[in-house]
């Protein structure tokens, strides 16, 4: 797999990811102690997103259900001129397939060297149940990529830590697992400052097709 350039960090071996210095790198899962003191707590939903719907299909929910919501929990208010460029930038994404998304939400957080990290949730125009999604990353403004070079399935939530990290949590799917129904979560945990490692890659389980 082809790492983006932006990076992150793993803390247990199970849920961790891919060392590379300069690369996104992941960790394990459930630890809050890291999280904000006072975060706002928002919910994603794939069929909301004021003025940047247009082509979205509506989920169905048909065969499985809709992917699960994605927590959102902000560490950092951006302007409103901030989020509609990055936006724009994720309508504008073009996949190696020709898969085009629909951002639906944001967190945003200042790295310890006082850059804006922002972290956008995109969601296939193309999918009637919700999933199918990527993570749009920025750095004070500027486009880094996308968090695989493949989509997920479904993004648990994003969450801001006090850090500068973003704890991102994939939903796992075994075998036969519908899309409202995960097995598991896998966490990872992005920054852009180098100073991570990351022992192994993501599970292929999080992936989507």
């Amino acid at each position: 797999m082809r790492w983006p350039a932006f990076a992150a960090i793993g803390l247990a071996a199970v849920l961790a990811g891919a060392a590379l210095a300069a690369l996104l790198v992941g960790g394990d899962g459930d630890d809050d102690g890291g999280q904000l003191t006072d975060p706002t707590a928002a919910t994603a939903s794939p069929t909301a997103i004021d003025g940047n719907d247009e082509g979205f299909v509506e989920p169905t929910g048909e065969g499985g259900g809709q992917a699960p919501a994605t927590e959102l929990v902000a560490g950092l208010e951006i302007s409103s001129g901030e989020r509609d460029a990055a936006f724009a930038v994720v309508q504008g994404y073009r996949g190696s397939d020709g898969d085009r998304y629909t951002p639906v939400g944001f967190v945003a957080t200042t790295d310890t060297r006082r850059r804006q990290l922002l972290a956008v949730l995109g969601v296939s125009r193309d999918s009637t149940d919700g999933s199918i999604q990527r993570i749009f990353y920025f750095l004070d403004g500027d486009y880094q990529g996308t968090d695989w070079e493949g989509p997920v399935v479904s993004v648990a939530s994003i969450r801001a830590l006090e850090n500068g990290q973003l704890e991102v949590t994939y939903n796992r799917y075994a075998d036969g697992a519908v899309v409202c129904c995960p097995s598991g979560t896998f966490t990872w945990f992005a920054f852009f400052d180098g100073s991570g490692e990351n022992p192994e890659g993501p599970p292929g389980d999080i992936f989507a097709g």
